[in-house]
């Protein structure tokens, strides 16, 4: 937090006006969470495999149904938690 006085002139004559500026700081993480990061990168891997085993179009549009299945339980989810 920094703190500052500045004086402003009024009709009574000068009024010191404190100010206080708050700022974000950013806090440097003892350590890393390893598993998630890792766990991350597995699925990001698994993505551009499916994308690149489609060499026809007949696996892609299966891949896309199988997409379409997740999205789908993925909204029936949601609307569960409604």
């Amino acid at each position: 937090v920094s703190e500052d006085v500045t004086h402003t002139k009024t009709a009574m004559g000068l009024i010191g006006i404190k100010i206080r500026i708050a700022s974000n700081e950013k806090v440097v993480p003892e350590f890393k969470l390893k598993g998630l990061s890792e766990q991350k990168q597995k699925t990001e891997d698994e993505k551009i495999k499916q994308e690149i085993i489609a060499k026809t179009e007949s696996e892609q549009i299966k891949i896309e149904g199988e997409k379409m299945k997740t999205l789908v339980t993925l909204e029936e989810e949601e609307q569960e938690l409604k």
